[in-house]
């Protein structure tokens, strides 16, 4: 017996080992349960966090079809949404280039429209005056031709002389059958002009012509009309009239092998250094000058001669002035010898 093997048996009955067999199956089942929930809580929020994007960026494109809002859709991440993002983003940005484009076009459209318009109106008003200044001036020669013929049927030789003067300075500014023309014309102007200031201001005032050498050939050279006139009214009126004493206006021509250079000189009250500067910066510059007056003027005469013999001559050619206080204004005009009209084409 005391050898003999030992057998231990544990006996439970079978309602408890099913009910431990339920116990397992219901913490299994608890447990499934609990796990699929919590599938299901990160499977909503992936959706929520795919689907939230979607609806933003869809809600964005609403407000661009409907409230016309160009607003981009920001979205950080580096992903697919992310991507659909940034291409939305950059159609939007190409689309508003598009309508701005659009935009301008059409408002250049408006504009050519208005400027057409205006143009038309222009021209309109031109053909108007045009036809208006080929009647004035005639009536104001023969008016003045009548003059003359009475002034001298009436011995009045001054009233002749000054009818005619008159006359003549008139059909020489007033004539647009040229635009170019030589010296000589330019300076028989000249002497009409001032004949007529001579006897406005009772001869206190006196011309010069100097011709360097005797070298007629000079005044054959061609020069834009008007370009003397102006400067030599800036002597009177801004040089000689606030003068007390008697003035004189000379104008000196030279010439070198290629270029003829006219100064036009007064003894007049000249400039101060501040409105000599004012008047010089325009020339220099080549803009046109402020409407600002001063003691001798806004400089805008000077201006649109120095501008009319650069157009004709080029950039190199031009006014410049010269001024001392109480002593007088000297103004240097420069041109090409040009004494044919292909030869100005050529310049």
């Amino acid at each position: 017996m005391a050898n003999a093997p030992w057998h231990v048996v544990y006996l439970q009955s079978e309602k408890h080992i099913l009910g431990q067999l339920q116990n397992i199956r219901n913490v299994f089942f608890a447990v499934s349960l609990a796990v699929v929930l919590v599938l299901l809580v990160a499977l909503t929020r992936i959706v929520h966090s795919v689907t939230q994007p979607l609806s933003r960026l869809s809600q964005r494109m609403r407000s661009v079809d409907v409230k016309n809002d160009w607003q981009g859709f920001e979205y950080p991440y580096h992903n697919e949404i992310g991507t659909l993002s940034r291409s939305f983003n950059s159609m939007l940005a190409h689309i508003h280039m598009l309508l701005d484009e659009q935009e301008t076009y059409i408002a250049q459209l408006q504009d050519e429209k208005e400027r057409v318009r205006v143009e038309q109106q222009l021209k309109r008003r031109a053909e108007l005056k045009a036809l208006q200044a080929q009647i004035n001036p005639h009536f104001l020669y023969n008016t003045l031709e009548c003059i003359r013929s009475e002034a001298i049927l009436q011995d009045c030789e001054n009233i002749a002389r000054m009818s005619h003067a008159l006359a003549s300075f008139f059909r020489y500014s007033i004539s647009r059958k040229e635009n170019i023309v030589t010296l000589r014309d330019e300076l028989s102007n000249i002497k009409n002009y001032f004949f007529i200031q001579q006897f406005r201001f009772e001869d206190r005032f006196f011309l010069d012509i100097q011709v360097e050498d005797g070298d007629d050939e000079l005044l054959d050279c061609l020069l834009p009309k008007m370009t003397l006139q102006p400067i030599v009214e800036n002597c009177v009126f801004h040089g000689l009239e606030p003068k007390a004493e008697q003035g004189h206006v000379t104008i000196r021509i030279s010439g070198t092998k290629d270029m003829m250079k006219v100064i036009v000189e007064d003894d007049g009250v000249g400039m101060p250094p501040d409105v000599l500067d004012k008047m010089r910066a325009p020339l220099e510059e080549e803009r046109q000058p402020t409407n600002q007056p001063d003691t001798h003027g806004n400089g805008i005469a000077m201006y649109n001669v120095n501008q009319r013999i650069k157009l004709a001559f080029g950039r190199d050619y031009g006014l410049f002035v010269y001024s001392t206080e109480n002593l007088g204004t000297d103004v240097e005009i420069w041109m090409p010898k040009v004494y044919t009209k292909e030869e100005l084409l050529m310049q």
